[in-house]
């Protein structure tokens, strides 16, 4: 999947996904980082409580995200740092990460979470959010897509 926002260099975004973990033991989270990224840095990365019908998906203007851009979920002021959290078996949390530009042309990432389970065990998961900001998301997607991305 892929989203795209027509913007310049420079903006700063919010982003969203959610993440559902489907394993059978606790997890904590020790990373959460951008991958096979072009011209984008991480501002941030927060994970909310899941509110049926609040999820924070897709991508929006401004970080930190605030009221007076986009209404946010009710449980957004107990966010906590996605690094360090600890997800139970079958839990859905909102992850929302800030995004800034800093390409002339187009920028993109995909996310990745890095987490360990109780026995130690690490893990990786690359959300399947690809993520786009540029002049012109017409072009970015089309030569994404004969690219094979």
């Amino acid at each position: 999947m892929k989203i795209c926002a027509e913007r310049e260099s420079g903006i700063k975004m919010t982003v969203g996904e959610l993440f559902k973990h489907q394993g059978n033991k606790e997890i904590t989270i020790t990373k959460v980082e951008l991958t096979g990224d072009k011209g984008m840095t991480k501002l941030d990365s927060v994970l909310v409580e899941n509110v049926p019908g609040e999820l924070l998906i897709g991508i929006r203007d401004g970080w930190p995200p605030n009221e007076n851009e986009f209404q946010l979920p009710n449980k957004w002021d107990s966010r906590i740092p996605a690094v360090g959290a600890v997800v139970k078996p079958g839990e859905e949390r909102s992850l929302v990460l800030g995004l800034t530009s800093f390409s002339e042309e187009t920028a993109y990432t995909e996310v990745k979470i890095v987490y360990k389970d109780a026995g130690g065990n690490y893990y990786e998961q690359v959300l399947p959010m690809k993520y786009f900001i540029t002049p012109d998301c017409d072009n970015a997607l089309a030569e994404d897509s004969s690219s094979g991305k």
